[in-house]
């Protein structure tokens, strides 16, 4: 017996994640920033995060009963969800350092004040 993890969110357009994100909290933007930025960003996500999710496939011995079989699958399931939780905790932290760095550099290409950041 066999057990496949299948990754359990649907992905998202990275568009779609760039225009909710702006839709959101980056109106304040001027129009040249928000664009350079807009570019900037889908860059990064197309580089860093648009990967396929692998499959993971978890070999089991035969003569697990029904039960053995479950909470195998339930704490695998809970390993891996935690183990996510903590890669895209760290992940956020480095795309909001990257993305303020892109940020700083489209309002200095185009004149932005400073209190503009957020």
């Amino acid at each position: 017996m066999s057990a496949k993890v299948i990754p359990l969110r649907p992905r998202k357009d990275i568009r779609e994640i760039v225009d909710a994100a702006f839709k959101e909290h980056l109106r304040h933007l001027k129009p040249e920033v928000s664009n350079c930025l807009r570019s900037e960003l889908e860059v990064l996500l197309h580089k860093h995060f648009d990967h396929e999710t692998p499959e993971l496939t978890l070999t089991l011995p035969q003569d697990l009963s029904e039960n053995q079989f479950e909470s195998i699958r339930h704490n695998f399931r809970n390993v891996l969800e935690a183990y996510n939780d903590l890669v895209t905790e760290r992940a956020n932290a480095l795309f909001r350092d990257l993305y303020l760095a892109r940020l700083e550099i489209c309002q200095l290409k185009h004149g932005s004040p400073d209190n503009s950041r957020r």
